[in-house]
């Protein structure tokens, strides 16, 4: 297999992910903690210039899923799939633009499916950004069938990598190939960072949702992004389980404003 098809992404693997799971090398591998630094974010010129097209064209909510997919699906396959060898940049630019076809913008001027818009606009924004052809291809098939899940035929690792990582972040699906907890960092001075994790542990019961704020916690400290803001507030407080906690994480939240506005009102939801 020629370094070019592995690096980006083209290996063929089974589409179906129940398929995947079965015969993994390991099929009873399990997750584990992961630090940070075990998955870092890839920097080049490409990965700057496209990191702000999908900053600037993307809602806020779109984004922060966008970099959860990547932060999910590299943890996934570190783990589990270790034998794929994609590039994790080439898996970042697929990240950043997979919806990149729902603003609005490109919904209201074209009457392709979203899929197809954003992998043809991928492509060429890729291919403008002087990005190998076989990678910007990559991406661009990988977009265009990132909701093709299915039982029958062939997908890319690149394209698995995303099944796998977007169906955890939008539907819960195989909560148990990333772990719920981050692996305590080396670098004990960060009292801010630990006091995030603390009321993260303290107002999460929900398992799915916490899976989510472990990439949240990555997508911070990797970008400089604030975690406990806007959107992952309101997901937090909307998923708590009872009156104490609730009055905890809200105290928590005034007595330390870095850490989040507290939501006017809150959604109970039980077990």
């Amino acid at each position: 297999m020629s370094k070019t098809i592995e690096d980006n992404g083209w290996t063929a693997v089974p589409r179906s992910l129940e398929k995947l799971l079965a015969n993994r090398k390991n099929p009873k591998s399990k997750a584990t903690p992961l630090q940070v630094s075990d998955l870092p974010l890839p920097s080049s010129p490409i990965v700057d210039s496209i990191m702000k097209h999908a900053k600037d064209h993307l809602p806020e909510q779109t984004f922060s899923h966008s970099m959860r997919v990547f932060y999910f699906g590299q943890a996934i396959a570190m783990q589990h799939f270790p034998e794929w060898r994609y590039s994790p940049e080439t898996y970042l630019l697929a990240s950043l633009l997979h919806d990149i076809g729902t603003t609005e913008d490109n919904m209201k001027n074209t009457q392709l499916s979203f899929e197809f818009q954003g992998g043809i606009q991928a492509l060429n924004l890729l291919t403008q950004n002087g990005a190998p052809q076989s990678a910007a291809e990559s991406v661009c098939e990988t977009i265009i069938r990132h909701q093709d899940v299915g039982e029958t035929g062939n997908i890319s690792t690149l394209t698995a990598a995303i099944h796998f990582a977007t169906l955890l972040d939008n539907a819960g699906a195989n909560p148990e190939l990333v772990h719920r907890e981050r692996k305590e960092s080396q670098d004990t001075s960060d009292d801010l960072i630990k006091r995030k994790e603390t009321l993260t542990y303290l107002a999460i019961t929900n398992l799915y949702m916490l899976d989510q704020l472990v990439a949240y916690r990555f997508v911070e400290e990797s970008t400089g992004d604030t975690v406990l803001k806007g959107q992952a507030t309101s997901d937090i407080m909307s998923v708590v389980s009872n009156e104490e906690t609730v009055c905890r994480f809200q105290h928590l939240l005034q007595d330390d404003p870095s850490l989040g506005n507290p939501p006017n009102q809150h959604i109970s939801h039980s077990r």
